[in-house]
């Protein structure tokens, strides 16, 4: 039988968008009949579950397996329950034991974290959209290590921490990247903006807009004379 769009959506714990965002990523062909009927429910339902333990996998590619489950507890057990095999050839290589004595080799560890928050602060900073700041925070959720720079972790990867107090972005720091990116914008969209409207496109604040005023008037200067 059919199935609402409205039942599909409570059921998976998601909106209908989402539903139906994922209908069409998945190529899903007569997902959406009678006018947002759902036939076929229990193969939807798993074809967008599946879809969206990807997408948590994209985001966290170097999350463990015990990471994973903890970002998204509830989509772990629902694809252990209903989908077992296809969960477990899609899990993450799962880190062997050292046994034997051997200890972790902690300044390898060390090293491939560097080259990975190296290339996440990449990503970050030549993202499209809305810039994101470069923070502990965000550092960590994105390399899928939480813990990374808790006071407790810090002595297990010096270097790691060492280069991620060197490229992180101060308020000022991020305000002004904000003011650069929304003159390439303006610079796009052939539009020479006055002071108020590159300040507000920044979204800077009162206080921040004091600090970055050189940044400011040379944005404008070189808008001007593009």
């Amino acid at each position: 039988g059919c199935y609402s769009l409205r039942k599909i959506s409570r059921e998976l714990g998601v909106d209908s968008v989402t539903v139906k965002r994922f209908a069409a990523k998945c190529c899903i062909s007569g997902f959406l009949e009678n006018n947002g009927d759902i036939t076929s429910k229990n193969d939807q339902i798993i074809k967008v579950k599946r879809q969206l333990w990807r997408e948590l996998r994209v985001e966290n590619k170097y999350a463990t397996r015990t990471e994973l489950r903890n970002l998204k507890p509830a989509l772990w057990v629902w694809l252990k329950r209903n989908d077992d095999n296809w969960l477990k050839a899609n899990l993450p290589a799962k880190k062997q034991a050292y046994r034997g004595g051997k200890k972790i080799d902690r300044n390898e560890q060390d090293k491939q974290l560097c080259l990975a928050l190296a290339e996440e602060v990449k990503r970050i900073l030549n993202e499209e959209g809305k810039p994101i700041q470069v923070t502990h925070t965000e550092l960590a959720r994105r390399l899928g290590k939480s813990d990374l720079f808790r006071k407790k972790f810090i002595g297990y990867f010096p270097k790691t921490t060492e280069l991620a107090e060197k490229l992180m972005e101060t308020r000022e720091e991020f305000a002004k990247r904000r003011i650069k990116r929304s003159g390439e914008q303006f610079f796009q969209e052939g539009k020479i903006p006055k002071r108020w409207e590159l300040v507000r496109s920044a979204g800077l604040r009162p206080d921040m807009e004091a600090s970055c005023d050189k940044v400011i008037n040379q944005v404008l200067e070189n808008l001007g004379s593009a």
